[in-house]
């Protein structure tokens, strides 16, 4: 049990970390040209508003999805305490959905920026900066899900 107890958390911060470095290592290292600037405004300015949509599009289903659980599991338990756990569970799944989604985006629009610009050089460097991109944002998603675990039955 305490290997649990220190496997989670730890597990946790690790992928946390991770992603931390690689959304870093695309934001800082992008240099692109003007004409790729350019275009990166044009669907950075359409992926902010989806984005936004989708944010609270989740929410809002992660709180009624909560609350429908919640009391299900809370009226077929007939405990109250049971309810608010997997309500709570609910809702940070779709926090952590969300917050994923986001980040994912966002690194999505700068590494196409950074794939674009690498691309004028080698496809290698550029299939990299794919990659890279797609892995912060699953990771950020593994990180944010262990801890929500760990916080509601840690």
């Amino acid at each position: 049990m305490i290997v649990a107890q220190l496997a989670i958390p730890l597990a946790a911060v690790v992928a946390a970390v991770f992603a931390t470095w690689f959304a870093l290592d695309i934001l800082l290292r992008t240099r692109p040209s003007e004409s790729v600037s350019a275009a990166a405004e044009r669907t950075r300015e359409l992926g902010s508003s989806y984005i936004w949509r989708f944010v609270v599009l989740s929410v809002t289903l992660g709180l009624a999805g909560g609350a429908g659980v919640g009391a299900a599991v809370g009226a077929y338990r007939d405990g109250v305490e049971s309810g608010a756990v997997a309500g709570r569970a609910v809702l940070a799944g779709a926090l952590a959905a969300a917050a994923t989604a986001a980040a994912g985006l966002a690194l999505g629009q700068r590494a196409s920026e950074r794939a674009a610009t690498a691309a004028d050089r080698t496809l290698r460097q550029a299939l990299a900066i794919a990659l890279w991109a797609g892995t912060a944002p699953a990771l950020a998603g593994g990180a944010l899900a262990v801890a929500g675990v760990a916080g509601l039955y840690g």
